[in-house]
């Protein structure tokens, strides 16, 4: 169990909200709980358990032809029903081409819903500690791999530096 964000003295199970892309739980209050079996309390941690090999550089060497996205931020909530976000790159985007760095790339806007880049994600790394950008006054420790995810939707050019 983890402890409760509402400092209450309640544990709070471990949950599983997301599994192979499909969303398997929600966060509600135990009120709902009670009549929405899905509803689970809030945790200040977030383990995003994968099956994956290795270190971003070896993902780096498996991949043929990608952008390596190393920070989100600004990330805003579009449609609550579909889960669909919109947020900016930030910090780091990088061209992969036949496994190595071949140069940097702009900042983009992106639009996805967390379940459908998870629903296509074809290679991952094994997990590593890692600090949320967005979001970081609520969640404040973090294990996750990093992941190679099909068709990430990457709007239009942005101007953040």
């Amino acid at each position: 169990p983890n402890s409760s964000v509402l400092d209450n003295g309640e544990a709070v199970p471990t949950t599983t909200w997301i599994d192979h892309g499909v969303l398997q739980h929600l966060i509600g209050s135990r009120s709902l709980q009670r009549s929405l079996p899905q509803a689970r309390r809030a945790s200040d941690n977030i383990a995003i358990d994968g099956s994956g090999t290795g270190t971003l550089n070896d993902l780096i060497a498996r991949t043929e032809d990608a952008l390596l996205i190393t920070s989100l931020w600004y990330i805003r909530e579009v449609d609550p029903q579909s889960m669909l976000l919109t947020g900016l790159t930030r910090d780091g985007v990088y061209r992969i081409r036949d496994g190595q760095i071949v140069g940097s790339a702009p900042n983009f806007r992106f639009n996805a819903s967390p379940l459908d880049v998870m629903s296509r994600v074809t290679d991952a790394t094994t997990n590593q500690r890692v600090q949320p950008r967005e979001w970081g006054d609520y969640v404040f420790r973090v294990s996750a791999p990093a992941i190679l995810s099909e068709d990430f939707n990457l709007s239009t050019r942005s101007d953040a530096r």
